[in-house]
């Protein structure tokens, strides 16, 4: 008899039993989700493009010799940057001026802060720091005091001060309507740590910071002016930080992910972080591009595991109206440094939504990038990112689909996160039929490989029903099966969006079967939208897809949701959770990674995704969660019960559904044995005989031992309901040399064991 009678079965009651006590602590309940950390906190400090940039979570700076300019957050409705330009004048003590003709030079930075070595003892520094920009001028030698000490320099900003005059505790700068920042008011502090309240002084084209002369005069060398740029508040509809997308590393057992940012309506930057599997972000935010003349949006990431590096593409332009080009860099997975900027795609026509599909293998180089070349089709690039030094592009190709351009439009591409053990990706886009009623999208997909090499003859199409309105596909696999999840509605225009899949297994070079179409998630009066996937697993013999998708809430409120799903079917493999941050906000915009992803056999992976206030103000962050694939659920009890000659059965894996390799062994028994017989019984009911203690006969099976061991492979199919179905295991021996059991000659049983299914 199969395994599946004995999860189709209602849980029983197990009867009494001896001492219990857990076999293993691997096979204890463990969480599969747990909260990761807000991407917004992230700071950073780094040379991007020849000159030196900070970021914090509501401001960014650019350093220059002459000073710096600093960019207040404004949201997507202002309509010009929130920018100060300041650039030092002069620094003098009463009647001594203190800088010389040769101040002006290139700052330098060591971790987080920015410094100008203006003299020999003169050292003007900027920390960047989560509250704010900290400016400081420390003075290590001091002429003749006879007046304060007074730091002045030009400002230049299309942002609204305050007012003109003195502001000791700080000035505001302000885009009405749209947010503001505070210059921080001044302090004095000296070697042995007094401190005195400064001023300062602005006149609408000058800032003047100054420490009084009595303080300057008697205070202990070094002597730090230390004013703090900061106190952001944004009242505009924000949206500032959104469109994540995330990766993994085997080596480093470590997670890129990117994002874009936004200041104003003309001001987006792409940004990255490093973030390690248990959770904690790694080293500094990553300034992949802060142009004040390009626009960057929409950064996708992939792993080649064997250069252990990360390839982050996004598509860059004058202005959000495009053309836009498909630029990338390189980033080292061990310390996050960054390769140069390199153009993968600078057609005139307009190239955007790219995505990323990584190398798993080692010893190929190749990361695949595929992007939507506008009215012109699904481009893509094999891209090589060597260990080290800048990317290349090695390949170009297009993508060919036998549905003619002109009756439609493609768009949003999608490619597996990898080639898996093949090199092969299936890359999935939208095609949309824009003489039908509303506009009619299909999804269509096609294979390529890892060089590039497109098989014109692999195209699929996951419909081509006139009326049901299939969008925004996502696609993962091992080379050679894969699963598309996408969602669906009814028809353009009308009703409530589905997450739907489809399975495709890759026979040789093309598709040999797709689908059938399986209904994901299908909520009634609510959506399901923007739907992400990823392969899981692989160490323990069991492998599953995860999948995560937003769902509707109320109003303008989403949340995150994540399942498992089984490989073979595309069905339910486990329950539905909360995948986000519970609160009332909009988070969307989901995307996985796994261990598998990056070439590893585990059962972790991460999500990267947008969580937006609904409050006035609507401040975008990107959040990050873990999450454990359900595998080492369930519990597997050892209860005694055996005799001698009987033997120790244990299992092998987890008692988990989704465990196609599950295994319960035998060993130490009588090597003389000629017999074993597993016996899975439901019965709450034991049977004592002699010196054995055992469940009655229930569902058996026979083996052949081989010196007193065996083991019988029991597969646990994805199916949800059996979730705690209970059963006790135990094996029959017979022919052993003793008779414990006197009233079954030569026949004894081994410890018996309490399985429970968990996910």
């Amino acid at each position: 008899m199969r395994i599946h009678s004995f999860i189709a079965l209602s849980v029983i009651a197990v009867g009494a039993a001896s001492s219990v006590a857990s076999l293993t602590a691997a096979q204890a309940a463990h969480p599969s989700i747990e909260r990761g950390h807000a991407l917004r906190d992230a700071v950073g400090l780094d040379v991007v493009n020849g000159a030196l940039h900070g970021v914090g979570p509501t401001y960014k700076v650019a350093f220059a010799p002459g000073g710096f300019t600093y960019t207040t957050l404004l949201g997507s409705q202002a309509p010009e940057r929130g920018t100060l330009s300041y650039e030092l004048a002069s620094i003098r003590v009463g009647s001594h001026e203190l800088l010389g003709s040769a101040w002006s030079v290139e700052p330098s930075h060591d971790g987080l802060v920015a410094a100008y070595a203006r003299t020999a003892s003169i050292r003007e520094e900027y920390i960047v720091q989560r509250d704010g920009l900290e400016q400081r001028f420390v003075f290590a030698a001091l002429p003749e005091v006879d007046g304060d000490l007074v730091v002045r320099a030009h400002v230049h900003t299309s942002l609204v001060a305050e007012g003109r005059g003195s502001f000791p505790n700080g000035l505001r700068f302000e885009a009405p309507g749209y947010g503001s920042f505070v210059y921080g008011g001044v302090t004095g502090i000296d070697a042995t740590g007094r401190t005195v309240a400064g001023d300062l002084r602005f006149d609408g084209e000058h800032l003047e910071l100054s420490l009084p002369a009595d303080f300057v005069a008697s205070a202990a060398l070094p002597l730090t002016l230390d004013p703090l740029l900061g106190g952001n508040q944004m009242v505009s509809d924000g949206s500032d930080s959104s469109d994540p997308d995330i990766a993994y590393d085997l080596t480093t057992d470590a997670y890129l992910v990117a994002w874009e940012r936004q200041w104003s309506s003309m001001d987006f930057d792409v940004y990255a972080q490093r973030v390690a599997s248990a959770g904690g972000l790694i080293g500094p935010m990553i300034l992949l591009e802060l142009g004040a003349s390009t626009v960057s949006l929409s950064p996708t990431v992939a792993n080649n595991n064997g250069a252990n590096r990360f390839l982050v593409a996004w598509q860059q332009g004058p202005s959000v109206l495009g053309l836009h080009d498909i630029v990338c860099r390189a980033v080292n997975a061990s310390d996050g440094a960054m390769s140069s900027l390199v153009t993968i795609a600078s057609d005139p026509a307009d190239e955007i939504d790219a995505d990323a599909g990584g190398e798993s293998r080692v010893g190929f180089s190749n990361v695949q990038v595929v992007w939507n070349q506008r009215w012109a089709g699904i481009r893509g690039a094999a891209v090589s990112v060597p260990s080290s030094g800048d990317p290349s592009v090695a390949a170009n190709y297009a993508v060919p689909c036998s549905v003619p351009h002109s009756d439609g439009v493609d768009g949003k591409p999608s490619i597996s996160k990898s080639g898996g053990g093949t090199g092969r990706y299936v890359i999935v886009w939208q095609h949309l039929f824009p003489w039908y009623f509303g506009g009619d999208h299909d999804i269509i997909g096609i294979v390529v490989d890892s060089n590039g090499m497109v098989a014109a003859a692999t195209e699929f199409l996951l419909s081509t029903d006139t009326g049901p309105d299939e969008e925004d596909a996502d696609v993962d696999g091992d080379g050679s099966d894969f699963v598309v999840v996408y969602e669906r509605r009814p028809a353009p225009g009308l009703g409530e969006y589905d997450v739907h899949c489809f399975r495709v297994h890759i026979d040789g070079v093309g598709p040999s079967t797709v689908g059938p179409e399986v209904v994901v998630e299908a909520g009634v009066n609510d959506a399901e939208v923007d739907p992400a996937i990823v392969l899981v697993g692989g160490s323990s013999g069991i492998t599953k897809y995860a999948v995560a998708w937003a769902d509707h809430v109320s109003a303008l409120d989403y949340d995150v949701y994540y399942r498992e799903l089984d490989p073979a079917d595309c069905l339910a493999c486990g329950t539905t959770k909360t995948f986000g941050t519970g609160t009332t906000s909009y988070d969307g915009n989901v995307e996985l990674a796994s261990q598998r992803s990056g070439g590893g056999t585990g059962d972790r992976g991460m999500g990267a995704f947008e969580a937006t206030n609904v409050a006035p103000g609507f401040v975008g962050s990107i959040q990050t969660q873990k999450f454990t694939m359900e595998s080492a659920g369930g519990s597997v009890v050892n209860l005694g019960g055996g005799c001698a000659g009987g033997g120790f059965a244990a299992v092998s894996g987890a008692a988990a559904i989704g465990n196609k390799t599950f295994a319960i062994t035998l060993s130490g028994a009588s090597p003389a044995a000629a017999v074993a017989v597993l016996n899975l019984s439901f019965a709450a009911t034991w049977m004592p005989c002699g010196s054995c203690n055992a469940p009655l006969p229930g569902i058996t099976y026979t083996k052949i031992p081989v010196g007193g061991s065996a083991s019988l492979t029991l597969p646990i199919p994805c199916d949800v309901s059996a979730i705690g179905v209970v059963a006790n295991v135990d094996w029959i021996v017979g022919l052993v040399p003793s008779s414990p059991c006197p009233a079954f000659a030569n026949i004894a049983n081994s410890n018996v064991l309490r399985l429970t299914v968990g996910e």
